[in-house]
């Protein structure tokens, strides 16, 4: 009885964070059984959703908190239990990861601390740390165990689909305020640029980009592009062309060219440009660059500012607002790049002044300083995926990541080439997504702290998948005939 009347309060408030934990924790202790039973596939389903336990420090990302979970039943069940551990053990892949953890450790210490707003500290960016070393602990907990041959096609796409639940902020901010307590799930970073269009002709849904890209990932993870052009299943292209299109109101040029690139790889790796794909291919850019040269100035100005890369004639305001972010990056790396020397062996770490972060912010407002990247130097936002890398962590951390993208690689491309048929699309994909993923992040856009959770999943999902590395098969010798004792073979015959 008591127990009810606590569960009414607490879900007749439910703004509260401790009503919240509340909650929170009585489900989970319900869900016990279920959590010992699939802890590993929640944490495979989570790992790139867009959602935040509220009442954990700096607003920890769920999947975070179910990598360290889950990794502490492994280990409990393995230890107390004395049950066979099924992990699968890399020393290549994860010699980089425990280095780059001992960086991360070592620059904390040496920066002065890890600095968390949550729990009262003027220094802020502790949310940035959790996220490199919950990557290092969910590597270990995904490869704790071998996703079973059943369950692997439908957990690799997964795994990329529940990045649609990037869409909850966008809508909740649609519904209005009677929704807004589900800020407490969903991040309200992701609204930011929604808020900002309300004052402007351009509104930016960028939970749209991010739950378009899950969608596609998800179909190009399940079927691959050559299932993707099959004829005798039409929805598939279909449904893929229409959510493609759908993300173009994020506004993001990263978006668009991160997809192709991605595409790209996959028609590179699957071989499609030996087939007839590629006439195909050929006459569908031609079609979608005519009708882009012919109405791109009459489309949304949101999807003219994603093409704005392109060279093609868009809407001047859309023009001006794309070159406007590139030219303060721009601005930005120049005031960066010199002090690279200065924090080459050790780095500044990601711990900033949260008060310079928010007097800057307002000095921004009421146009007292003009330069618009000055909250993002502080911060260390950068934009740049060397840059969010080297100054942080130094050289040191910087050997590390390459190091493991380098092992990383191998173990995609031996998966690939000697993976089992079932696992084809998946496997195939990993190695693309990977591959054009990384290119992107050195060249054109990169936050390491948001980047290295996907690097480090896609290498794990690829080792849980397929139960390791896979090599070629290896020719088995056919046994030698048994002698017939009853017909010998005279010995003249022999020779």
């Amino acid at each position: 009885m008591i127990l009810a009347l606590m569960v009414g309060y607490a879900v007749a408030s439910p703004h509260q964070t401790s009503n919240l934990a509340f909650l929170a924790l009585l489900l989970g202790g319900m869900s016990i059984p279920l959590i010992l039973r699939w802890h590993h596939s929640a944490l495979v389903l989570a790992w790139n959703a867009w959602l935040v336990v509220p009442f954990l420090p700096s607003s920890m990302e769920l999947w975070v908190a179910l990598a360290g979970l889950s990794l502490t039943i492994t280990i409990l069940r393995t230890t107390l239990l004395h049950e066979r551990s099924g992990s699968i053990r890399l020393p290549s892949v994860e010699r980089p990861l425990i280095l780059l953890c001992l960086v991360v450790l070592a620059t904390i210490a040496v920066s002065g601390g890890l600095g968390s707003r949550m729990l009262g500290s003027e220094m802020w960016g502790a949310g940035k740390y959790i996220s490199i070393m919950g990557s290092i602990i969910g590597y270990f907990a995904l490869t704790a165990h071998a996703i079973p041959r059943h369950l692997g096609p439908r957990l690799a796409s997964l795994f990329f689909l529940s990045g649609v639940t990037g869409m909850g902020s966008t809508l909740v901010y649609l519904v209005g305020p009677a929704f807004y307590w589900l800020f407490f799930i969903f991040p309200p970073e992701l609204v930011a640029l929604q808020m900002e269009g309300a004052h402007s002709s351009m509104v930016r849904y960028a939970g749209l980009s991010l739950g378009a890209r899950a969608i596609c990932f998800a179909m190009l993870a399940r079927y691959g592009l050559r299932g993707m052009f099959d004829l005798r299943q039409p929805w598939r292209i279909a449904l893929f062309l229409t959510v493609f299109v759908m993300g173009f109101f994020g506004g993001f040029r990263s978006y668009i060219i991160l997809m192709l690139m991605v595409m790209a790889a996959m028609f590179w790796f699957e071989r499609l440009h030996r087939t007839r794909h590629l006439l195909f291919l050929g006459l569908t850019l031609a079609l979608v660059s005519s009708f882009l040269i012919a109405f791109a100035d009459r489309l949304p100005l949101p999807v003219q500012r994603a093409m704005s890369f392109l060279p093609i004639e868009i809407h001047p305001d859309a023009r001006r607002d794309a070159q406007g972010t590139l030219d303060w990056r721009f601005q930005m790396w120049r005031h960066v790049v010199p002090e690279i020397p200065n924090h080459l062996w050790i780095g500044k770490g990601y711990s900033f002044s949260g008060l310079d972060y928010v007097m800057t912010q307002l000095a921004l407002e009421r146009g007292i300083i003009t330069s618009s990247y000055e909250a993002a130097l502080i911060s260390g936002a950068y934009h740049q995926g060397i840059l969010t890398l080297i100054l942080p962590l130094g050289l040191p951390g910087f050997l590390a990541f390459f190091w493991f993208c380098w092992a990383g690689l191998r173990v995609l491309h031996r998966n690939y080439r000697h993976g089992p048929e079932h696992l084809k699309s998946a496997n195939t994909f990993l190695l693309s997504m990977f591959s054009a993923r990384l290119v992107f992040y050195i060249f054109l856009y990169g936050q390491f702290e948001l980047d290295l959770p996907l690097f480090v999943g896609i290498v794990a999902l690829s080792i849980s998948l397929n139960g390791g590395v896979c090599g070629p098969p290896t020719a088995t010798p056919e046994p030698e005939p048994e002698p017939d004792l009853d017909n010998p073979v005279p010995e003249g015959a022999r020779a």
